[in-house]
């Protein structure tokens, strides 16, 4: 079957780096173990004998013991048919985990993800604009981090955080370049700094944020209109989650964008992942 000739493949890899926290060939087989255990538990859904193949309990001890490998976790919640037995406790059984106290763990993430999609971000302590920018500016210079990630790169191409603020004239030219209305935070933003260098995050930077003249609708490429709500590994067979859909574009760094999406499409994805959580 298709299932075994994937868990054979994987003996066909370097056995030095299978399980290893970082490289091409650990994640391949995190990849290829989910893609196995996807196609076994089709079979078993439709009361298939799996054979030559393994059943998908075997496939999920394999896993259980590879966790920290690279792409592992993130290729396993993403199969969209293993949360199903996911949610029940199967990885844990086969990990030889506490089920009830794993139950309880779960209980609490399952709330306090439905409070996160519910209520959005828990709030700064009543931070005016200009100083969450300040902090976020404090923290570009000052945190060690930073300038490691940085190497030098990003203090040379923007000397600065901060940028002349946007005029009231030109983010209203832009609502009606855009026919849009644009937040209202994201307006004092502008009216703060019309744009701003990246933004260290902790452990990357998130990408510049531009000036309000640049940005600009993206209706007319594929790669990011049609993008889905990520539920599930590429590899797996589905691609038919609430795609993005129009969006505007108001920061890129590399391959980074950041995007303002409609709350209509907000919207959207919050009843997806409730769904499928529920």
């Amino acid at each position: 079957s298709s299932a075994r000739e994937i868990i054979d493949s994987i003996d066909e890899l370097n056995s030095s780096f299978v399980d290893a926290e970082t490289g091409h060939t650990a994640m391949q087989v995190s990849s290829r173990l989910v893609a196995a255990l996807d196609l076994v538990l089709d079979i078993e859904s439709q009361g298939e004998e799996t054979e030559p193949a393994p059943s998908s309990a075997h496939i999920l001890e394999i896993i259980s013991k590879r966790m920290n490998a690279n792409g592992q976790l993130q290729y396993l919640t993403q199969s969209r048919r293993a949360w199903a037995i996911l949610i029940d406790g199967a990885l844990a059984t086969a990990a030889n985990l506490d089920l009830t106290r794993i139950d309880q763990f779960a209980k609490e993430i399952v709330q306090l993800a439905d409070e996160r999609f519910q209520n959005g971000r828990m709030p700064l302590e009543d931070w005016p604009m200009r100083k969450i920018l300040e902090q976020i500016d404090y923290n570009n210079r000052n945190n060690p981090d930073a300038n490691e990630s940085d190497d030098g790169y990003r203090a040379e191409k923007y000397p600065q955080f901060f940028r002349p603020p946007a005029t009231a004239a030109e983010i209203e030219e832009a609502e009606k370049r855009l026919d849009v209305e644009l937040p209202d935070d994201y307006k004092e933003f502008l009216s703060i700094t019309n744009g701003c260098s990246p933004m260290f995050g902790g452990i990357l930077y998130e990408p510049a944020l531009d000036a309000v003249q640049d940005i600009f609708w993206i209706t007319d490429k594929p790669y990011f209109v049609e993008l889905p709500l990520t539920m599930i590994d590429d590899s797996i067979f589905w691609n038919n989650n609430v795609q993005v859909g129009p969006i505007i574009q108001i920061g890129t760094e590399d391959i980074d964008n950041t995007w303002l999406v409609p709350p209509s499409k907000m919207d959207e994805f919050k009843a997806s992942i409730r769904k499928m959580i529920e």
